[in-house]
């Protein structure tokens, strides 16, 4: 019926393919990302609470930035390369630590 009525309006009816999850899910990476944004910005408050930043201070903000930027370079290059097994690999190797 569906198939008459499209060649009718000058189509024809193609059924939905059937929704296929991604095999990786991208929300513990996406996760990641935002936990290593919340726990650099905690070094940054704890360092500033007192209007003064000292040299170990400024040492784990750069440590936890460079932590922030390797995750997010890693979810950016899986994007642009649409392979995100080996970020999952590199997930599971973290949980399991």
């Amino acid at each position: 019926m569906a198939q008459w009525v499209c060649e009718r309006a000058g189509g024809f009816f193609i059924t939905n393919p059937d929704a296929k999850p991604h095999p990786y899910s991208l929300i513990p990476a996406t996760n990641d990302i935002v936990q290593e944004f919340a726990d650099m910005l905690q070094v940054i408050a704890l360092a500033a609470s007192d209007q003064k930043v000292t040299k170990e201070e400024a040492k784990n903000i750069r440590g936890r930035w460079e932590e922030l930027k390797s995750v997010t370079e890693g979810f950016v290059q899986a994007a642009e390369k649409g392979n995100f097994a080996e970020l999952e690999k590199d997930l599971q190797s973290k949980a399991t630590r």
